[in-house]
């Protein structure tokens, strides 16, 4: 096209098309169009064309996109929505670009796959918890994770403290070490039932997978043995391939071992993922483990440093993504990593709403204030929201009467407290001191490492 609008312009400015065909040589070299072709275009444009697009041309006429075979495209989808292009084509003898043109352009459909929707397993997983409140306590849960010799440590575990007159810290970007074993862990409300490692050589796949469920159900017969006796534990893992593999299938049903079914991308509904696996390995970031075995070693004593009661607490609060799932048609975008910052809430199709604060409270009746409500109506409506003990009536009289005498803040007023007493000079000089011995340091551990006497 650019050749030939140079064409036009030679034309026009009544340059010889000997000269115009120099011209575009010296121009596009190599890709100069051959001198017949210049010519043509050159005397096109001297007999008055203006457009240098080629002409639309018509082709041969159309034989296969017939009314009838469009209406027979159409009733062979709507009887089978999963029928190919190929299987159509074949069936009425035509082309598959034909037939593909007639599926876009004529009918206007598209092949799309069909959207997984997590609600039933919901429902099912959560009918089962109210069925039985004790299920969740037979529930063994696992899976696998790689565990390196040098991860690099969270932005969260970067943090230092700094006075205001010194620079702020830098670190050096790293990468993950190549040095790794993967860990395979399964657990219940008591704690870890079995951990294997993966032996050096050998791959993830359903024939080891296998052998990692032999031995779990050895490991299930010596620590629990009640749960063995009683054959009433339930298996809980995700959906990887060698999980899910024929020959694990069939030692699990010919065990006839309970599965408590995963819905695919789900790891909110994954205790390992969302619980076990970054409680492991966020201690260890940071930290370098120059063989194999010192990782083992190491995985090994952050797992006994989990404390029981918190795997009891994480198994809980499944019930929290299963009633959210009910209610809300299995909506994914639900905060996936926040479990094991809110209490256990009972379960209920109608569950209220946690860790709800104070001024969001306040602002509610604000609002109900503003539409003249009485103080009773605003209680009912907040303890239908927020649940029993949210806020007393006499808490919700006192606020309306004050938004109604025009108050619009929702927060407390400050309050003159009585003067500190912990920040004295010998207090202030022992926290420099811990602080500068180790910067990385929280609160809490500070708090911990004061020297007696010191009390804040």
């Amino acid at each position: 096209m650019d050749q030939r609008t140079c064409t036009q312009f030679c034309v026009k400015n009544e340059i010889k098309c000997a000269d115009a065909f120099q011209m575009l040589t010296v121009a596009y070299g190599e890709a100069t169009l051959n001198r017949s072709n210049v010519y043509r275009w050159y005397k096109m444009f001297s007999e008055g064309r203006k457009v240098v697009n080629d002409e639309e041309r018509a082709g041969r006429p159309s034989t296969s996109t017939t009314d009838e075979n469009i209406n027979e495209v159409e009733k062979m989808i709507l009887a089978n929505r999963r029928i190919t292009v190929r299987e159509v084509a074949e069936d009425l003898n035509i082309s598959i670009g034909s037939c593909h043109s007639i599926f876009i352009n004529d009918l206007g459909m598209r092949r799309v796959a069909a959207k997984f929707h997590r609600m039933n397993i919901a429902n099912e997983m959560l009918d089962s918890v109210r069925d039985d409140p004790n299920l969740l306590q037979r529930v063994i849960t696992g899976d696998e994770a790689w565990v390196y010799g040098y991860d690099v440590e969270t932005k969260a575990q970067s943090f230092q403290w700094k006075l205001p007159h010194e620079p702020r810290p830098k670190k050096a970007r790293q990468v993950r070490s190549n040095v790794e074993v993967l860990l395979t862990v399964f657990f219940d409300c008591r704690g870890v039932v079995h951990h294997e490692f993966l032996p050096q050589g050998r791959k993830v796949n359903k024939e080891y997978y296998l052998q990692v469920m032999r031995n779990l159900r050895e490991a299930i017969r010596q620590k629990r043995p009640d749960l063995w006796k009683n054959k009433n534990w339930l298996l809980h893992h995700d959906n990887a391939p060698a999980h899910t593999s024929l020959l694990v299938r069939d030692l699990l049903a010919k065990n006839n071992t309970l599965m408590m079914p995963q819905p695919p991308y789900s790891p909110d509904l994954a205790p390992c993922d969302f619980f076990l696996f970054p409680k492991l390995k966020k201690p260890m970031k940071g930290r370098r483990y120059t063989t194999l075995d010192v990782i083992k070693t190491a995985s090994k004593e952050e797992l006994k440093n989990i404390f029981e009661k918190l795997f009891f607490e994480v198994l809980r609060k499944l019930e929290k993504p299963l009633a959210q799932d009910a209610l809300e048609a299995g909506d994914l975008s639900k905060s996936l990593y926040s479990y094991a910052q809110v209490r256990s809430a009972s379960v209920s199709m109608e569950l209220p709403l946690v860790n709800v604060s104070t001024c969001e409270l306040r602002s509610v009746i604000r609002f109900f204030t503003a539409k003249n409500e009485t103080a009773v109506n605003i209680h009912r409506n907040l303890v239908s929201v927020y649940g029993e003990g949210c806020m007393s009536i006499q808490m919700v009289r006192r606020w309306r009467s004050w938004f109604l005498e025009g108050r619009q803040n929702v927060h407390d007023d400050e309050r003159s407290d009585r003067p500190v007493t912990a920040t004295d000079n010998a207090a202030v000089a022992a926290v420099r001191n811990v602080v500068e011995a180790n910067r990385p340091l929280t609160i809490d551990e500070i708090m911990i490492r004061l020297p007696p006497g010191i009390e804040i």
